[in-house]
């Protein structure tokens, strides 16, 4: 049992990557995210900024990666 749940969660993790190349590969504006995320990631660590602040900052950008995928998904339906 544990060891499928292992097996699932890697073929999982195995997806997302897949589905990063992808957004990566086919979305120009998906490189201006990326160097955006890391950027405001990069600041807010350096500039030691509260949890609260942190955490929204990390929403944010997830919900536009979220944006993202979809559109690429979406986009990709010929």
């Amino acid at each position: 049992m544990l060891l499928k749940f292992v097996k699932d969660r890697l073929e999982s993790f195995k997806n997302a990557i897949l589905g990063l190349k992808d957004i990566l590969s086919t979305e120009h504006n998906a490189w201006i995210h990326a160097v955006l995320t890391v950027i405001a990631v990069g600041l807010s660590l350096w500039l030691e900024i509260d949890y609260l602040k942190f955490m929204l900052i990390v929403l944010i950008t997830c919900l536009v990666w979220i944006a993202e995928a979809f559109n690429t998904r979406l986009g990709n339906r010929h």
